[in-house]
């Protein structure tokens, strides 16, 4: 188990002083659909045998060919059963998941907004469920996806870009740094899929972790704390805002600029933010003047709204 370590002069606390509703509400849903699809999902396989809620909230190939649309989606709410059924190591993974949702989302919100965090955690798990069920044919494997793992790595991504330095007592002995942690989380789970051939679930949360990134890189302009990466980043960076500015052209003739308010001049952000990532791939992060950090905070908060 994971805790947070904030400390204060005494003491250090286990989750975040505040919940943000959007936090709240996921893990509200998470765990009533889930408890409510085990109590109930019985009832129609034994009593009824017909397939139960668990079958029918879960994302698989059954369920898009008798067109239950809703299964990308309400997928991420319903945490698997196990052929143990429910027991106490379902209670366990429930808990675990929606603690990483709670601590980390919940400063995710904070840096960023509610809206737009909310709009992360659903877009990262349904491209990733999605992605994971077209490689099944691939891979001549086929199962049942259930569970917000997807979304959960792609959380656990951004945060620990967001905060790559703090350090988190890990089983309340080994302090470990955020990036750190992150990547050693996402081996050992890769691995244990591997030495168990569980090739769905190493896509699962292969295609987690890159729609997280990918997303708080070109969405939020969060880029990782490793410094080989800024190259790359820059590219796909440079690319997105390419493709970007192709759809915004073909939305408005209207409109070809954006116009900065105080200065009547062109905005030009994208021009900025290309030469700051520039920057900080050759001199690193601390070669960066107040006011190109201030200038860097403004422009994400800006790309935020969207």
């Amino acid at each position: 188990m994971i805790y947070s370590m904030t400390m204060t002069t005494s003491s250090f606390r286990l989750g975040p002083e505040f919940t943000p509703a959007a936090v709240r509400k996921l893990m509200i849903y998470t765990l009533c659909m889930s408890i409510g699809s085990v109590f109930f999902n019985p009832f129609f396989t034994q009593i009824f045998g017909i397939p139960g809620p668990q079958e029918w909230f879960s994302l698989s190939w059954w369920g898009l060919q008798h067109y239950l649309l809703w299964q990308p989606f309400t997928y991420l709410f319903i945490h698997p059963i196990g052929y143990g059924g429910i027991g106490f190591s379902y209670f366990i993974g429930l808990i675990f998941n929606l603690y990483i949702l709670w601590v980390m989302g919940s400063e995710i919100c904070q840096r960023i907004n509610e809206k737009s965090f909310t709009r992360f955690y659903l877009i990262c798990g349904i491209i990733s469920g999605i992605a994971t069920l077209f490689f099944m044919p691939v891979i001549g494997q086929y199962a049942v996806l259930t569970g917000p793992v997807s979304s959960i790595i792609a959380i656990l991504i951004i945060w620990a870009f967001l905060n790559p330095e703090q350090e988190l007592l890990l089983f309340f002995l080994l302090p470990v740094k955020a990036k750190w942690l992150s990547l050693g989380i996402l081996g050992v789970a890769l691995l244990v899929s591997i030495s168990g051939l569980q090739f769905i679930s190493f896509f699962h949360y292969f295609f987690g972790a890159v729609s997280g990134y990918l997303y708080g890189l070109i969405i939020w302009g969060i880029h990782s704390p490793f410094p080989f990466m800024y190259k790359t980043e820059l590219a796909i960076i440079r690319a997105s805002q390419k493709v970007r500015q192709q759809i915004l052209r073909k939305k408005s003739t209207s409109k070809s600029k954006v116009v900065n308010i105080q200065t009547g001049e062109p905005d030009d952000d994208e021009a900025f933010v290309d030469s700051i990532l520039e920057k900080i791939s050759k001199y690193g992060e601390s070669s960066l003047s107040f006011s190109e950090r201030k200038r860097m905070k403004a422009i994400s908060e800006k790309k935020s709204k969207y």
